[in-house]
């Protein structure tokens, strides 16, 4: 699933590095074979001396010739490239099939190389390609070189090559049709997955201010109760003064957008440690972990502040305030127990004069 999102470039040179390496393989096996016949010459058709030119010379001189080029194309990297390793290929079966002794049976296997060459890249016109680069060069032999003219097994070549063109045109066939399907179906499971993530988001976050919703402040209130011990816990609930009064006199609309502005106060100050909720109506609550007293106090006097200083135009250019209760978890107290103490100091603020913060 990873390879079909990286770089497509980057993989055909992946596979052409392979390819490279099967080259200088195959031109390592010619060359060990030519010298290890060389003793053998003088029992076949040829002399020592002539084994010694066309086959450790010539043959070879042309296998390092090929390798050589095939560096080059390589290291050049153009947009030809796929198309000039599989030349190589044709040009290493069109060597391998010319030069040999006309009494070596099966030769002609040899042809079948750049077309299964070609069908790695599952592209048609490579296929093609190298069906054409292979029939070609056949032919020139079958046609200049006279020991070849009416060997019968001269039909075998042609039935290899355009059996295995047609082969190869199958299994790229298969291949991109296999391929179609894994992306539609990675395409589906990424729709899915976003979907998932959208349906999730629209059950734990508030319609109005995006903030997290009571479901979800109650759930990780309760797990940061159990798993957080080990550090400090404290519980803000934050409460909109005078909210009323903004309903009565100007209407719910308006209220709505002063919950909405309280919002983006509590999301423009949240991080790691703060996890901020709309716990209803008018009331906020915001889990502050691992973060000290002070710390916290600092923290919750910048959103007061801030709430202060925000100036509502539908409120005719008015100012809001909130009021800010916070406990900090001790140890034996539970979830219920922390929000009652949180609950507590915020009915203190409000008592005491409202717009500020109580514990």
């Amino acid at each position: 699933m990873i390879r079909i999102f990286q770089n497509n470039s980057q993989i055909l040179s992946d596979w052409n590095y392979k390819i490279r390496t099967v080259y200088w393989l195959i031109g390592l096996l010619i060359f060990l074979s030519s010298i290890g016949s060389w003793p053998f010459a003088t029992m076949q058709e040829h002399s020592t001396i002539q084994h010694l030119w066309k086959y450790i010379f010539v043959q070879n001189g042309l296998v390092i010739g090929i390798l050589l080029v095939a560096e080059l194309i390589y290291h050049m990297n153009t947009r030809w490239q796929d198309y000039a390793i599989i030349s190589i290929g044709s040009g290493f079966a069109a060597l391998i099939h010319g030069m040999a002794p006309i009494h070596v049976s099966g030769v002609q296997i040899v042809v079948i190389l750049p077309i299964l060459t070609s069908a790695l890249y599952f592209e048609y016109r490579k296929v093609l390609f190298a069906c054409a680069s292979t029939l070609l060069p056949y032919l020139a032999i079958i046609t200049f070189n006279s020991t070849y003219r009416f060997d019968v097994q001269k039909p075998v070549g042609y039935g290899l090559i355009l059996f295995t063109t047609i082969a190869a045109l199958g299994i790229v066939y298969r291949g991109l049709k296999i391929m179609k399907y894994e992306k539609a179906a990675l395409i589906n499971e990424e729709k899915y997955r976003l979907q998932q993530k959208a349906n999730d988001e629209a059950l734990s976050k508030d319609a109005l201010t995006g903030l997290n919703n009571h479901r979800c402040f109650q759930e990780r209130l309760q797990t940061a109760v159990n798993s957080e011990r080990d550090q400090p816990l404290h519980l803000a609930l934050i409460d909109i003064d005078n909210f009323k009064q903004v309903n009565d006199d100007y209407g719910h609309l308006t209220g709505d957008i002063v919950i909405r502005r309280i919002g983006q106060i509590l999301k423009g100050l949240t991080n790691c440690n703060c996890f901020a909720a709309r716990y209803g109506g008018e009331e906020f609550a915001v889990i502050l972990s691992g973060l000290n007293s002070a710390q916290t106090e600092e923290w919750l006097e910048e959103l007061r502040t801030r709430t202060e200083q925000t100036v509502i135009t539908e409120l005719g250019n008015q100012n809001i305030t909130v009021s800010i209760g916070c406990h900090l978890l001790e140890e034996n107290e539970d979830n219920n127990f922390l929000f009652c103490q949180a609950d507590a100091a915020l009915y203190r603020a409000k008592r005491n004069g409202k717009n500020q913060v109580a514990w």
